[in-house]
């Protein structure tokens, strides 16, 4: 089960520069959680963290991934439970 607490859609430019660096603070302390990368509704990548915090900066980083979806229309960062 997956539970979203914090999700962020991000729209596609076709200018973009690869690696794309995506950076971004939560809005709460989340113990035991996961970062998610969706390209539309397939899941990327999922890397697991044990604590997040409103005072750190996370990020995500897309790389040559971008180019194997030349119809890609929305790119979603969700935070889950792990």
């Amino acid at each position: 089960m997956v539970c979203v607490t914090q999700c962020r859609n991000i729209s596609v430019r076709q200018k973009w520069k690869i690696p794309l660096t995506v950076r971004f603070r939560v809005g709460d302390v989340y113990k035991n959680c996961a970062i998610a990368t969706y390209f539309d509704d397939e899941l990327i990548s999922k890397r697991k963290r044990p604590v997040m915090a409103p005072g750190e900066m996370e990020q995500v980083i897309l790389q040559k991934k971008l180019a194997d979806y030349p119809d890609l229309k929305h790119i979603t960062i969700k935070i889950e439970e792990a």
